[in-house]
């Protein structure tokens, strides 16, 4: 082989690699944007049940700490569930809160309202929100008091 086609074989090679570097990269990316179809999976029956361990954490959002969380999505109907415990020193009242659910990024994925029930210090009981959506593949959530 002569040096000029050394050359090009090697500029090929080259080339393929750096096209296939930016193809693996492209699609690494875009699913960290996206994220979707890893937070949820279906059962045979249709049902989608979220697995994000992120969503699923136990949280405390002013004094309330929420627990055994579930999103779960039945034809169409998006729904929220999880304990809430009043671990403040104060009794609270029933109040209307905004639960907004976020992507991967952060950004908002979806929103719903929910009434939170009054709580004497130390009381649990459960929250429970539906969206007339498919939004089961939410990442991560947090409860808005002021909106």
């Amino acid at each position: 082989m002569n040096k000029k086609k050394i050359i090009i074989i090697l500029s090929l090679i080259v080339i393929i690699s750096i096209l296939i570097g930016i193809t693996l990269y492209y699609l690494k990316f875009n699913k960290n944007i996206v994220g979707n179809e890893e937070n949820f999976y279906n059962e045979e029956n249709g049902i989608k049940i979220n697995t994000s361990s992120k969503l699923k954490e136990e949280k405390v959002f002013n004094n309330i700490k929420v627990t055994d969380i579930n999103l779960i999505n039945e034809n169409g109907i998006t729904e929220f569930t999880a304990n809430v415990q009043n671990i403040g020193e104060t009794d609270l009242e029933e109040k209307d809160i905004l639960i907004l659910f976020k992507d991967q990024t952060g950004n908002e994925y979806a929103k719903v309202h929910a009434y939170l029930p009054s709580l004497q210090k130390g009381e649990m009981n459960t929250i429970s929100a539906s969206i007339v959506e498919d939004k089961v593949n939410a990442y991560d959530f947090e409860f808005i008091f002021d909106f």
